[in-house]
């Protein structure tokens, strides 16, 4: 038709644009403009002819191109999407089939491992090749089975690890697989593929899925692989899919955790011997030493002391020593009977009696000889070693020396090059983490080589490595690194889900603040510290280095701003706002105003200055290790599970904002009901938060990413969203025709029964816990800053806490009514009596004088200047004090001895006719060279009036002296305001 059409026109060149724009749609569409049939092939012909006109006769024709329109929700996906489910169903229909065959039987291992890995693709929906693989080959040590109420659950972990260590991968399957997967996860000898005879329960499967007679059982798991992944990426939401494919690393929580995010309950901890508590008695006399340990150790014998080199040298030659052992004695066990007699001789000869033990003693001898000047970590690593050559011993499974060897030789250059610049156990996260990743990378330390870069399987080797060592470095003081950074390219095996629901947070803040109205300042911190974890999703390290204004209040809700002002974010994609997704509660509310108002009243209180303070007002920065102690032990108390971290506060966070941004509405309570708001506009108002609007998207991911503050989306999936196996599991009750539904079989040797664990019981607060605040006794510096953050703007309940620690009620009370009184007298002249005196009288000191004041008044302390409540007496409302008897002059030398004062500081004002008495009482206190110059001709000192308290002189004295502070001499006091406020501080904080 093509070339008739062409032949009439003559040459292909006459045509204009328009003639072969309709000659391209006669081709393809009929009269009513509908497509015919083969139009794609069609219109593949006319561009075949295009392109011969262009390669022979140089003929550019330019047409619109076109395709096969398809159903949009289809469109994205190949032919085999749209078959997918016919071939699942065939599946379906043939497992079905050997089930009711079966009739509750149990066949043999291979039909059980056939029947079960097509029961978790065609049900369960699992596409993962590893976790099939992992259930086909029966690796019973990587398989563990759940049973909550009526539903199975199928937990499996990743290959060279065990289920207690985790991470797990927990998966909903049907009640009618749990005998048979019982079967698989049940140790036993017998070959899994030993068949005689076409198995009557394989055959079926095999002709379902289209597989020859006698198809391997890896042949069956890549045809269930490829048609499983294909029907949930039509019938799944699309991160389900990478999900279950294995495509998109993630794991599920620990039982205990699902307990509480489920059911709002924790598991009864299970006491059984720990590796830590067996290890740490030996580590204890000869573990990780004081660098001045050899300063005691002078008469022993010990100048042969090893450097780093010479110590990994002997341990090195111990473990060979042992490792060369075992091997002669596996070849002795291969020869033959004439030659084992020499075999043994030669054995004892070269290594008489070294055994595990002895290779133990010489490394930790080795040890023990070890210079001080050795990096801690190298003493770290040497331990390490020998707790793992130790092991065996208590565990009954021997670790062999090569294996140690090889463990110690993988970590050595990186230690060895490094260690001199960091120490582990006094380091915060972020040194920890540079470290780690420039031992796997030694790229990263400036090398120029490109042959220095290890292939990724090596580097993932010593990845593993090290997440050993720092689960036995832990119990030394090494704070955990970031291990999402650590292991971006690689499997992360240190993968650590947690989950801290909101009752067990709030009941830990209660714990380390409880009671915020009568709060020490380290409360307070610790408080506001974990809130910031839980509530915003902070690192540790970003919330101690937060200014003031990252902390902005809109309306009802927060926004918290992380920067990089005050500490270099590791990716751009760090710096974020992060709202509040849900109000504060008012027991938080109070912690929040609480730290506020000491920031306040206490510390540099500027919109640059850090969020988070130091609670001793000296060193701008939090110290790190302290919070983390604290908040990790009120988060394993309020838990009740001793693995939880204070980064699983952040983990919580980015779950449950997942939870209630990518689940679906009608199936949040079925995912995890303990996060589900009790109305279900909530989960709008988060949607709406974080992505602008309540519709679908895609973009549902990258918020949360954003939230936590990750560059990357597959880090948020892999370690911080561990509701995504859950929620795939819940989705596929949905799924029509999926069989997952029924009661499940009891009493199962391999199954845990998740209803029967006991519970463990709600942690109660004791009011007369060791957490009561200690109250610090009044002292002129105490009472300097309480009356500096009373001049902040500070309540009198709350500038009772301040950098010297918590006043008791009593002290305060006492405190405010003692300056009160001066307050109200220096008030006098005023028209209208303020409504708070002492904030008046605070507050008429400038700001830039506090500093000055607070450095006098601890002088005061430290000089032990004490005057008794009397002396308060003496200041008059013209900021003088009066010396009306022999106390006052004795007071004021007191003062003026103490803190050095000179004449240009004081000045002693006498009246015009002074009386005699009262220049003897000047004299004798050493004042006289104290005396005020005489004023000008013309003008006239006045002293205010004093009426003394006294019974014996109750009369007002008409001739007495007073101090005051010499106008522009310069005087620390700089006027009589800073005198009266030292004088009212000092006597105020008297105790007798």
């Amino acid at each position: 038709m093509l070339d008739a059409y062409l032949s009439k026109k003559g040459h292909p060149s006459a045509l204009s644009h328009e003639e072969w724009e309709r000659l391209r749609d006669a081709l393809i569409f009929d009269s009513e403009g509908h497509a015919r049939p083969a139009a794609h092939e069609r219109y593949l012909v006319f561009q075949r002819k295009l392109d011969q006109l262009r390669r022979e006769h140089g003929i550019e024709v330019s047409v619109k191109t076109w395709v096969l329109p398809q159903n949009p929700g289809r469109a994205a996906f190949g032919s085999d999407a749209l078959q997918a489910l016919e071939k699942i169903q065939n599946a379906r229909n043939a497992l079905n089939a050997v089930y009711d065959s079966l009739k509750g039987k149990i066949p043999s291992r291979r039909a059980c491992a056939w029947i079960c890995i097509t029961d978790l693709a065609v049900n369960s929906g699992i596409s993962d090749p590893d976790v099939l693989m992992c259930v086909a080959t029966a690796a019973h040590e990587r398989i563990g089975l759940l049973v909550i109420g009526e539903e199975v659950h199928l937990e499996v972990c990743r290959e060279g690890r065990t289920l207690e260590d985790g991470p797990v991968k927990r998966f909903l399957v049907s009640a009618r697989s749990l005998p048979l997967l019982d079967e698989l996860a049940t140790p036993s000898k017998a070959k899994l593929y030993e068949r005689n005879a076409e198995d009557p329960y394989v055959a079926p499967l095999v002709s379902a899925f289209g597989l020859p007679n006698g198809a391997s059982i890896e042949s069956g798991v890549s045809w269930l692989c490829h048609w499983s992944d294909h029907y949930n990426g039509l019938h799944r939401p699309g991160i389900q899919g990478g999900v279950l494919s294995g495509r998109i690393a993630t794991y599920s929580l620990s039982r205990t955790d699902l307990v509480a995010a489920r059911f709002g309950e924790r598991l009864l901890p299970v006491m059984k011997p720990d590796d830590k508590a067996e290890a740490s008695v030996a580590d204890a006399s000869d573990g990780i030493r004081d660098p001045n340990w050899r300063k005691h150790h002078k008469d022993k014998g010990l100048e042969d002391a090893l450097d780093a080199r010479s110590l990994l040298f002997e341990l090195r030659h111990a473990l060979n020593r042992f490792h060369d052992r075992r091997q002669d004695e596996g070849k002795g066990k291969d020869t033959g009977k004439s030659d084992k007699a020499a075999s043994a001789q030669k054995i004892r000869q070269k290594s008489p009696h070294f055994t595990r033990a002895d290779a133990s003693a010489a490394m930790r001898s080795a040890i023990r000889r070890a210079s001080s000047s050795v990096p801690k970590n190298i003493f770290l690593l040497a331990n390490w070693a020998v707790y793992l050559l130790e092991k065996g011993t208590r565990w009954r499974k021997e670790v062999a020396g090569s294996t140690v060897k090889r463990y110690m030789d993988t970590l050595t250059s990186g230690f060895k090059a490094l260690s001199h610049s960091i120490d582990i156990t006094n380091a915060d996260p972020e040194e920890v983490t540079d470290f780690y990743q420039h031992v796997i990378d030694p790229t990263l330390a400036g090398s120029d080589s490109e042959d220095t870069r290890e292939p990724k399987e090596a580097q993932q080797y010593v990845l593993d490595r090290l997440v050993e060592f720092h689960r036995y470095a832990e119990r030394f003081g090494a704070v955990s690194p970031y291990w999402d950074q650590i292991s971006q390219g690689l499997s992360n095996s240190a993968v650590s889900p947690g989950f801290v629901s909101v009752d067990e947070y709030l009941l830990a803040l209660e714990r380390l603040c409880p009671d915020p109205r009568d709060a020490t300042p380290s409360q307070l911190q610790r408080g506001f510290f974990l809130l910031l974890l839980h509530r915003f999703g902070v690192r540790g390290q970003e919330a101690i280095h937060l200014s003031m204004r990252n902390w902005v209040e809109l309306a009802d809700t927060v926004v918290l701003i992380v920067d990089h002002r005050h500490l270099r974010l590791k990716t751009p994609g760090s710096r974020r706002k992060v709202p509040l997704l849900e109000p504060l509660t008012s027991f938080e509310r109070e912690v929040v105003e609480a730290w506020f108002d000491f920031r306040k009243g206490s510390t540099d209180f500027s919109s640059k200055a850090r969020l988070l303070v130091n609670v001793d007002g000296v060193t701008p920065v939090s110290d790190l290790s302290d919070l983390r102690a604290h908040v990790t032990a009120a988060l394993r108390w309020a838990t009740n599970n001793p693995d939880i971290k204070p980064h699983h506060a952040r983990h919580s966070l980015g779950s449950v904002a997942g939870h209630l941004t990518l689940v679906e509405p009608w199936n949040l309570h079925h995912v995890w009901a303990t996060c589900t708001p009790k109305k279900i506009e909530f989960n709008g108002h988060v949607r709406k938060l974080l992505l602008g609007t309540e519709a679908p998207t895609r973009r549902a991911i990258w918020a949360i990413s954003r939230l936590l503050g990750h560059s990357r989306s597959d880090t948020t999936c892999t370690s911080y969203l561990h509701f995504l196996l859950d929620w795939c599991s819940q989705t596929s009750r949905g799924l029509p025709d999926c069989q997952l539904s029924g009661k499940a079989k009891r009493k199962l040797a391999r199954v845990t029964y998740l209803d029967n664990e006991a519970r463990a019981p709600k942690p109660q607060l004791d009011p007369a816990s060791s957490l009561t605040p200690e109250y610090q006794p009044l002292s002129a510096a105490v009472a300097m800053e309480y009356l500096r953050s009373r001049s902040r703007g500070v309540s009198s309940a709350r500038a009772g806490t301040g950098t010297f620690g918590r006043l008791s009620h009593e002290s305060q009370t006492t405190l405010e009514s003692r300056i009160g009184e001066v307050a109200l007298r220096v008030s006098q002249h005023l028209p209208v009596a303020p409504p708070d005196p002492v904030a008046h009288l605070a507050g008429l000191v400038p700001e830039i004088r506090w500093p000055a004041l607070l450095a006098l008044a601890k002088q005061c302390d430290a000089k032990n200047l004490h005057l008794p409540v009397a002396a308060l007496e003496q200041v008059t409302p013209g900021m003088q004090l009066i010396l009306g008897n022999k106390e006052h002059f004795n007071r004021v030398k007191e003062l003026q001895t103490r803190l050095g004062l000179h004449p240009n500081d004081i000045a002693v004002r006498v009246p015009a006719r002074p009386r005699s008495e009262m220049e003897l009482l000047l004299k004798g206190a050493g004042l006289e060279k104290y005396l005020e110059t005489a004023p000008a001709k013309g003008k006239r000192h006045r002293i205010d009036p004093y009426t003394s308290k006294d019974a014996d002189n109750p009369i007002t004295y008409q001739h007495r002296f007073a101090v005051v502070v010499p106008p522009g001499s310069g005087s620390v006091f700089t006027d009589g305001l800073g005198l009266l406020v030292l004088w009212a501080c000092v006597a105020s904080s008297d105790l007798g």
